[in-house]
């Protein structure tokens, strides 16, 4: 990966990591009142959520790749995995880690988990923009070729998106009335997203199974459970609640 800037010893790969890690504490320090956080809680909720993207992009790289190559020869040799450790991960594997911490920090310190999930969702729609950024300017998660030679611009696509979708919920404001149905819109858009983009990744490696990637249904999966969460949180109409008092 190059380095984007030659006097310091670092690829724009973990450059733009952690700008996107910077902004992301940034901004959930100036929502903390609003998701019911204090200053020390907020950095402590950051400090876990950084370690499980951490880990959970290289645990779900490296799961994908003992399912893809884990029958070839020289894929358990120490060279390999040296190989393995040096690439960078999975992005949904740190969406999927990010949501373990913020749960086990819920649990841990006795918050409500869809109001931190809400908070988390906005913040990594907003970091995405970053970390795509840097996917750009590193080469990987390349596009298709396009019929005039140049490749589809996948990371800024997916990186713009995220963008306007932070903004729309930093304009909305939806925290003000309902923090609970935040993540599963947040999970849908992205997810949908995600999923249309994937037709135009041009890179090896997406783990196709019946002709989509394993990222599609990871996908579909988050958009299931979307559904289901907005259904199972939706306002109740008159006739439920007395349905819910008859039989409780």
């Amino acid at each position: 990966m190059p380095h984007l800037l030659t006097a310091i010893p670092i690829t724009a790969y973990w450059l733009f990591r952690i700008i996107a890690i910077i902004f992301a504490l940034a901004f959930a320090l100036i929502k903390r009142k609003a998701f019911g956080l204090t200053l020390l809680g907020t950095v402590i909720l950051a400090a876990f959520s950084v370690f499980g993207a951490i880990v959970g992009a290289k645990a779900l790289y490296i799961i994908g790749q003992i399912i893809m190559r884990g029958g070839y020869p020289n894929f358990w040799t120490w060279r390999n995995w040296q190989v393995m450790a040096r690439a960078g991960g999975v992005l949904y594997g740190s969406v999927l880690g990010v949501i373990g911490m913020v749960l086990f920090f819920a649990k841990l310190f006795k918050h409500k988990a869809s109001d931190l999930l809400g908070l988390a969702a906005i913040t990594l729609l907003g970091a995405n923009f970053f970390s795509r950024l840097g996917c750009y300017y590193s080469g990987c998660c390349y596009g298709i070729q396009m019929t005039d030679g140049s490749l589809f611009p996948y990371q800024l696509t997916e990186g713009i998106l995220c963008a306007l979708f932070f903004l729309c919920f930093v304009l909305w404001r939806p925290e003000r009335r309902r923090k609970d149905i935040i993540f599963p819109i947040a999970a849908i858009l992205y997810s949908v997203t995600r999923f249309v983009l994937e037709f135009f990744r041009g890179d090896g490696g997406r783990g196709i199974l019946l002709s989509l990637s394993s990222s599609q249904w990871i996908a579909i999966f988050m958009v299931a459970v979307a559904v289901v969460w907005l259904y199972k949180t939706r306002p109740k109409s008159k006739q439920e609640h007395e349905l819910d008092e008859a039989y409780p």
